[in-house]
């Protein structure tokens, strides 16, 4: 049961600490069902943003931000300002949308009664204000499988952990606590993965698509080891930089957008980043490895197959909008062309083939 309205706390920020234990505890839902750990710490992150907004408010307008605020677009407009200063459109964008339910939802809390929530809009995300995403292709991932590393070290962990990943096509909330109970097989034998997602409540069953999966199951047999985003990310930055001296792909320049705290360090000059003849970013792909490139990576991978429909591999990853799923095909210029072409070399190949078979029945 909801809390009563006159137990709901007005100061904005105040009212974000609020909402966050109700998701906690289960009293506010989301279509009947509890709020993911990673929506709840959105909201947390939130807070920190609109605290920030608000001391930026209050300096530039000379006034407390309260949620009447946000009736007026130039509210609206100013908060967009901030974010833009700040983030990059990825997360600039979920700002926005995290915004704009927080307004909505302090409406149905009786805390403001208008519609503000319509003057904030998302930013089209394309090539150049975006951070670059990368996927590794399967080459990559075995030479990451049967890289050496120091024996239970958190380096093994931490590639054991990814590589759960790139198998499972998973976020890292789901791939990190992977576990025996997630492995079964069907009726007809076949071994499968089944878990429920910890983000949208989606019940997957996952076909076991690298047998390597399995080796590293049993090598877990308790648990894959449980590792926060921010720790596989450092450590599989350090594991592929490594592995780039045997796989140069690796070490492949790509442009890129710095994000806050990058730009941060450059602008107080204590970094330098690379950049291009044009003065964007460059870095190697190994230093773009996020943990949701291993979710990238394996969608991406299915989908260069052309063996399977895009029903199919999203029954796996979960997706129900495919123009969500298809932001997740990171296919390049180059590497569709090279798809064209090879398959227009093989038509013309089967039209030799025909036409030389034709030739040999003419002669009887």
């Amino acid at each position: 049961m909801e809390a009563e309205v006159s137990e709901v706390p007005a100061d904005i920020q105040q009212y974000i600490k609020w909402l966050i234990e109700e998701m906690k505890i289960g009293r506010r839902l989301y279509k009947g069902n509890r709020y993911s750990q990673g929506t709840i710490k959105q909201y947390g992150n939130l807070l920190n943003v609109m605290r920030d907004f608000s001391a930026y408010y209050r300096e530039t307008m000379n006034m407390p931000l309260i949620w009447e605020c946000f009736r007026k677009q130039a509210t609206c407009d100013l908060y967009m300002t901030f974010l833009s200063k700040g983030y990059n459109v990825s997360s600039r964008n979920k700002y926005v949308s995290a915004t704009q339910t927080l307004i909505r939802y302090a409406k149905k809390d009786g805390l403001h009664s208008h519609d503000g929530h319509t003057f904030l809009y998302q930013i089209e995300e394309n090539s150049d204000n975006m951070k670059k995403k990368i996927y590794l292709t399967d080459e990559e991932i075995q030479a990451l499988y049967e890289m050496k590393l120091p024996e239970g070290s958190k380096y093994e962990e931490a590639r054991d952990v990814f590589l759960a990943g790139c198998y499972t096509a998973q976020r890292i909330s789901d791939y990190n606590n992977l576990s025996t109970r997630n492995f079964t097989t069907t009726e007809n034998g076949i071994k499968i993965v089944k878990l429920v997602q910890k983000k949208t409540g989606a019940r997957v069953v996952i076909p076991i698509l690298n047998e390597n999966l399995l080796h590293l199951a049993n090598k877990y047999s308790k648990g894959f080891p449980e590792i926060a985003d921010q720790t596989v990310n450092k450590y599989i930055k350090r594991i592929l930089e490594r592995l780039s001296d045997t796989l140069p792909s690796l070490k492949k320049y790509e442009k890129t957008i710095l994000d806050m705290r990058e730009q941060e360090l450059e602008d107080k000059g204590k970094i330098v980043f690379e950049r291009d003849e044009d003065g964007d970013v460059i870095k190697p792909r190994y230093q773009l490895a996020v943990t949701h490139t291993a979710r990238r990576s394996c969608l991406t991978n299915l989908y260069k197959l052309h063996i399977f429909s895009d029903e199919q591999i999203m029954s796996i990853s979960g997706h129900k909008d495919k123009r969500t799923f298809y932001s997740y095909i990171l296919l390049s210029g180059e590497e569709v062309a090279e798809e064209i072409t090879a398959k227009l070399k093989e038509l013309e190949k089967q039209k030799k083939e025909e036409k030389k078979v034709s030739s040999n029945e003419n002669l009887f």
